[in-house]
């Protein structure tokens, strides 16, 4: 008869995903992995066959994550660009919180590193933005309903001009984490968007 784990799965990859966090794919070494989640390198590769495969479920946890998080935002009730506005806030929180910090955007990490190169990753990372782009798309449709967006603005090239938004505030705050200076600049970023109020 086989003897079961002595493990939870989710919990260690929790762990996991704690420890690429920090220093990414290539920074991570196998010891640190083992020392982090709690199991044995045997284990490890008994569950996930290689460093690289624990990668990719890693990231689609860490996908999971953001979605369970994010989602709930966009599609709260209320004006679509309120909910635009506390998604970004919600980010800007994230980024600049000292305990999470920089480590907080593991799929960016990944896209600027050599883990780029890893079967499926891009797929991954490209998923990963490619679902904040949808979910503005759609904010951007109800805000045009609403009003708050021009008639002839085009949501797709809204969507688009947000997610690289959403990219520079994530490297801006890796370099400076101000939280004021960035809710800032994203106030006007995205007030750029909308039509002037003429009084």
């Amino acid at each position: 008869m086989a003897r079961s784990k002595e493990f939870d799965r989710d919990t260690i990859l929790h762990r996991a995903l704690d420890a690429f966090r920090v220093d990414g794919y290539e920074g991570t070494s196998i010891q640190v992995l083992v020392d982090r989640m709690g199991i044995h390198r045997a284990s490890l590769y008994d569950t996930y066959g290689s460093k690289e495969q624990l990668f990719r479920e890693t990231l689609a946890l860490y996908e999971r994550l953001v979605r369970e998080t994010y989602g709930p935002v966009f599609e709260a009730p209320g004006r679509a660009w309120a909910a635009l506005s506390r998604g970004f806030d919600r980010a800007i929180a994230e980024l600049t919180d000292p305990m999470v910090g920089q480590r907080s955007c593991l799929m960016l990490r990944t896209a600027v590193s050599g883990a780029r190169h890893l079967a499926e990753v891009p797929l991954q990372v490209r998923r990963h933005f490619d679902w904040f782009g949808e979910q503005f798309r759609r904010l951007a449709e109800r805000a045009r309903s609403e009003g708050d967006l021009p008639s002839d603005s085009d949501p797709s090239e809204v969507a688009a001009f947000l997610r690289h938004v959403l990219l520079g505030l994530i490297a801006a705050a890796a370099v400076d984490a101000d939280a004021e200076g960035l809710r800032r600049i994203v106030e006007r970023q995205l007030g750029s968007l909308l039509p002037e109020r003429v009084s």
